[in-house]
């Protein structure tokens, strides 16, 4: 696997990477867990606080296009990858964070009441309904 790191422009030095509030050595703690294996298969990580990118990682690495083998692709800010199940990820920690802040109800809140003005719908999905004959 080989690394291309992100610019300098995009790469903050460890004091910067403090004033962000991360780690001054993630960097290279991120490094370390690449070479040691513990980190692996990894095309692109990409960290940003505040609309600041504070470590920006591609690699070669085999990909696939919904199960079709691309071979070993050079990843870089311009490829386009196969994101799948990702997104499902990405849903869930936004949603988490929104839920934080208030933004969204809890997981256990009723679905009709998010939306009353489909009230009508809710009493026709609540309705009684007579059961499905089996022969």
């Amino acid at each position: 696997m080989v690394i291309t790191q992100g610019n300098s422009s995009s790469s903050p030095d460890r004091g910067t990477l403090q004033a962000m509030g991360f780690d001054p050595e993630l960097r290279r703690k991120f490094e370390a867990g690449i070479e040691s294996g513990l980190l692996r298969d990894l095309h692109v990580v990409l960290a940003a606080r505040s609309g600041r990118v504070c470590l920006e990682y591609y690699a070669i690495g085999s990909d696939e296009n919904w199960g079709d083998p691309l071979g070993d692709v050079a990843f870089d800010a311009d490829t386009l990858h196969d994101l799948r199940s990702v997104t499902k990820s990405i849903a869930g920690l936004l949603y988490g964070i929104a839920l934080d802040r208030g933004l969204v109800p809890p997981p256990n809140a009723s679905l009709y009441e998010q939306f009353p003005e489909y009230g009508d719908l809710a009493k026709i999905l609540r309705a009684p309904r007579s059961p499905l004959p089996t022969r």
